[in-house]
């Protein structure tokens, strides 16, 4: 139980990323590049 993650605390980042590889195929790369799940937590 105490390995809970709480859900994502900023959700306008996760939504900006998400946008962004929408409109972007090579912002999907830059993502995977610079961006680590901890991130959002």
């Amino acid at each position: 139980m105490g390995n809970l993650k709480i859900p994502p605390y900023s959700i306008e980042a996760e939504q900006s990323v998400l946008g962004s590889m929408l409109l972007s195929k090579e912002a999907i790369f830059v993502a995977a590049e610079r961006l680590r799940a901890e991130d959002f937590y």
